[in-house]
């Protein structure tokens, strides 16, 4: 998303703390501290020097960027009907970050200096980023392939949870929803029972033990953000509750782990996949982690490749070499077709 803003905006960094406009000199921004993405924070900034050609000295400014229901209780003033504008996107699947900035009235060597709590707060809202993130040709016949072969899907997931509930929807995660999908609203785990609220946050249904909430998976999408997910985890009961739930938003590294160990100790055979950081404790938890390091579309010339191709070389093809020489035939040509 980063590499495609700067794209976008025509802008280039120079690898360092450096980044100015394609083909010219100002602004010139310099960066003089930033605090690094965390996912507990679900925010991340920096402090920068904005050299316009004309301030002596530039201009010091914070500028941060986040979920937008967390930069919003950064904010000196929450615009009028913020909540609104960001729902209406992540309704509909788009990502959403929200941006806010506020400049520092100081020298760029104490500006340098300020915490993390100095600098994020206070903030100016100046916008929100939506970007749109298609899915890929092959998806959703894939997870048809699996949820029609007696395979569970479940999504665990950062995102916003309208987003990813809507993403899940679209791939059909719980076949008998009908489009329809139930979030947690609220949890007691002393009484063990579960408030679910729909898509505008009304209320449809309380649960008070994990055989009702498998009724409920059954005409529903249901869904848990990582602030409820703590409470179900002090339920008796949580493993099966858990099998249930088909999308997890906004989990914590930590959070992701612990579901595929509640998974696993109720016997199921787990298979994780996962792109990022936040992903490898639950990909070594999983009895299967499967990393993705490339996810480069295949060209037109390995599609067709494929098709022609089978995993394993022709009999023909081995006929009349050692053990040893048909091994090496055989690496060659996987490595060929992958």
């Amino acid at each position: 998303i980063e590499k495609q803003a700067f794209e976008g905006i025509k802008f280039r960094h120079d690898g360092q703390r450096t980044s100015q406009p394609q083909g010219g000199i100002y602004p010139r921004i310099v960066q003089l501290k930033r605090f690094l993405f965390e996912s507990s924070l679900k925010r991340q900034s920096a402090i920068v020097n904005i050299q316009d050609g004309n301030t002596r000295g530039g201009i010091n400014r914070v500028l941060c960027k986040g979920a937008p229901e967390i930069i919003e209780n950064h904010l000196k003033t929450v615009p009028e009907a913020y909540t609104e504008h960001y729902i209406d996107y992540v309704k509909n699947g788009a990502r959403v970050l929200a941006m806010a900035y506020k400049d520092l009235k100081m020298n760029s060597d104490q500006a340098a200096t300020l915490t993390r709590e100095d600098a994020e707060c206070d903030l100016v809202f100046c916008g929100f980023i939506i970007s749109e993130c298609p899915l890929k040709e092959d998806t959703k016949s894939v997870i048809e392939e699996l949820t029609q072969s007696a395979h569970e899907v479940k999504m665990i997931t950062g995102d916003n949870q309208l987003t990813a509930a809507y993403i899940a929807q679209e791939l059909n995660f719980a076949p008998g929803s009908n489009n329809k999908s139930l979030f947690v609203a609220s949890v007691a785990p002393s009484a063990g029972t579960i408030k679910w609220n729909d898509i505008n946050d009304k209320f449809v249904k309380q649960t008070s033990a994990p055989s009702e909430v498998s009724e409920l998976a059954q005409k529903y999408l249901l869904c848990v953000s990582g602030d409820k997910l703590d409470k179900i985890f002090e339920m008796e009961g949580v493993g099966k509750t858990l099998r249930d739930i088909h999308v997890f938003s906004r989990t914590s590294p930590n959070q992701k782990t612990a579901i595929v160990a509640q998974l696993n100790n109720e016997g199921n055979i787990t298979l994780m996949t996962g792109d990022g950081t936040n992903d490898v404790g639950s990909l070594k938890r999983a009895d299967v982690g499967l990393a993705i390091v490339n996810n480069t579309p295949p060209s037109k010339d390995m599609k067709k490749k494929k098709k022609e191709m089978s995993w394993m070389p022709k009999r023909s093809d081995l006929e009349g070499l050692s053990f040893a020489e048909q091994k090496v035939k055989i690496q060659e040509h996987q490595q060929e077709y992958q």
